[in-house]
This record gives C-alpha cells, sequence and structure tokens, in this order.
C-alpha cells in the first residue's frame, strides 16, 4: 500500500514524542527497519519489538474486539 493511501485512511497524525497506538493489527512503514528483538510478555509469552527509523508511519489496521463491527485496511 503506498504511503498516500496510508495518510489519507488515518484519521489523525500524531507527531510528537511519546504519542502511541494499539491494536490487534497496525501496518508500519519506514526507510529502515532494525532488527526484530525478543522481549518477555507475560508469564511464558513472548514479544517482538523492532525500531523504525526515517520516516516512519504506522496505522490500525485492526482494532481491539469492540461492540461494533471493526473497519480493515487489507484483508486477512
Amino acid at each position: 500500500m503506498k504511503r498516500e493511501d496510508l495518510e489519507q485512511l488515518a484519521e489523525r497524525i500524531h507527531r510528537e514524542e511519546g504519542d502511541a497506538i494499539a491494536g490487534e493489527r497496525v501496518i508500519g512503514q519506514a526507510r529502515r527497519i532494525n532488527k526484530i528483538h525478543v522481549v518477555p510478555g507475560t508469564s511464558r509469552h513472548r514479544g517482538m519489538e523492532t525500531v523504525l527509523k526515517s520516516n516512519a508511519l504506522c496505522v490500525i489496521d485492526k482494532s481491539f474486539r469492540l461492540a461494533g463491527e471493526p473497519f480493515h485496511l487489507k484483508s486477512e
């Protein structure tokens, strides 16, 4: 998906340090992506994290399970 398409689908773009997004599925684009690291989660579960650098943009594709039908940018 082109960056322009992602920006048009986003209702708001937060650009301040400390702003965060959360969702079931998040689409991220950047010029450079660091190595993926395994991080501790809850109990025996693990998570993964990476850093997006240079012109990074992330958009929530699937929100957390809330009342109502969620909107999807991409098909699963």
